[in-house]
């Protein structure tokens, strides 16, 4: 995406972005669930990534 872009009105940028084609293969779909889904906490970006966050059931417990 080029910078100018990010400037856009809103409605500009989401033309701009629905005219924009993303083509993805089945070895990258695959790549990614492998080292994103399917064991997600066998790295250490989860925790990066979760850190500070309440869980639904966390929320529910606290909220009730």
């Amino acid at each position: 995406m080029e910078k100018e872009n990010l400037e856009l009105p809103y409605n500009e940028l989401l033309q701009f972005c629905l005219s924009t084609n993303i083509e993805v293969t089945k070895e990258q779909i695959d790549q990614v669930q492998k080292k994103n889904t399917i064991s997600p906490s066998s790295g250490t970006s989860v925790f990066k990534h979760r850190t500070g966050r309440i869980g639904v059931v966390q929320f529910w417990v606290i909220s009730s």
